[in-house]
């Protein structure tokens, strides 16, 4: 490990993005729905005797409230002024600019969606996951909630009432509110507080979360999850293991196969059309993004949601805990799977 860690080069440039700096090089984010990691680049690239260049939307006469400077002057070596592009009344939601009221969180997730260049299509299987996944939340609840399918559980946690008596979090700093998503994932509507990513993974990697949804490539007969390499590919793990390490409850939100599988859903009964080409239990998974037995060791309540079934894990694998209507256990779950599991 030490000599992996003395090969990672140095960072010796910084080139971030705030709101304003004032005449003593303070820098504030106040237009920006997020900081980031910005402070503590620029302490690394500083104790690197490195350069910090900072773009801004306007210089300011008045010094920033020391409470309010993310970045101090002493730690920046240039600023460069562009005036920002014109910005439309959603992004200003996004940065606190102005209150949003619980009752429209939903109106204002709308809002960004439909200017996003990337909308997202209704999805019935991400819908079945999410509703289903949405009924382990509790009141008072501290969740995070991953991208993709695990995006869902907040809507239906709005549609149940149970988003008012919990707090989300994500990754990118943000707590309370509702999470947006596509592009703009990471931001926050509605949020209570955002500080730096460095921060709220110090409430994550503490057990500070009470339940967290994440979404999964390969689950195997152990309940190991592969979250982030893929075939032919492969992605950070990003804080996928320092979330699930510590959640007390960790719900992962999956189809049970992928590449085809065509799925409905009329007055709760699930009638499976065509079954995807790739499964997704497999047994082994490929590479080991989070470690059932460390799971079990910790004492976690595990949950593997599907659009057809749920499983939970036990010292002994996998157990089927929920069939949903209209599935025929034998042959869609059972016949299907490349282990046993205790039903």
């Amino acid at each position: 490990m030490n000599s992996f860690i003395n090969k990672l080069p140095k960072i010796t440039i910084a080139m971030i993005k705030g709101t304003a700096a004032d005449r003593k090089g303070n820098i504030t984010f106040d237009d920006m729905f997020m900081s980031g990691d910005a402070l503590s680049i620029c302490q690394a690239v500083k104790a690197n005797r490195g350069k910090v260049i900072v773009q801004v939307d306007r210089l300011v006469a008045t010094p920033s409230r020391p409470r309010n400077a993310i970045i101090p002057g002493c730690l920046v070596d240039a600023i460069v002024v562009a005036e920002p592009q014109e910005r439309n009344e959603a992004y200003m939601a996004l940065t606190g600019s102005f209150e949003i009221p619980y009752k429209e969180w939903h109106t204002w997730n709308e809002k960004i969606n439909d200017l996003s260049q990337k909308q997202r299509k209704n999805n019935i299987l991400a819908n079945i996951i999410g509703k289903r996944a949405a009924q382990e939340l509790r009141v008072d609840d501290i969740v995070n909630i991953g991208i993709g399918i695990p995006e869902t559980v907040a809507r239906f946690a709005r549609k149940s009432g149970m988003l008012d008596m919990i707090t989300l979090t994500v990754e990118s700093g943000g707590i309370g509110g509702f999470p947006v998503s596509g592009e703009a994932f990471g931001a926050m509507i509605g949020a209570a507080s955002v500080y730096d990513m460095a921060n709220q993974f110090d409430l994550y990697d503490n057990g500070g979360l009470d339940v967290c949804f994440m979404g999964a490539l390969e689950v195997d007969k152990y309940g190991n999850i592969n979250a982030h390499r893929g075939t032919g590919a492969f992605a950070g793990i990003g804080g996928f293991a320092n979330i699930t390490a510590k959640t007390p409850t960790v719900v992962f939100c999956m189809t049970f196969n992928a590449k085809g599988l065509e799925v409905t859903q009329e007055k709760g009964v699930v009638t499976i059309h065509k079954e995807g080409e790739i499964s997704k239990f497999v047994e082994k998974v490929s590479s080991v993004s989070f470690s059932a037995k460390r799971a079990i060791e910790n004492g976690q309540k595990v949950l593997y949601v599907t659009e057809r079934c749920v499983f939970r894990l036990t010292p002994k694998g996998l157990k089927l805990i929920e069939v949903y209507p209209g599935v025929d256990m034998k042959k869609d779950i059972i016949d299907r799977l490349p282990f046993e599991v205790e039903v």
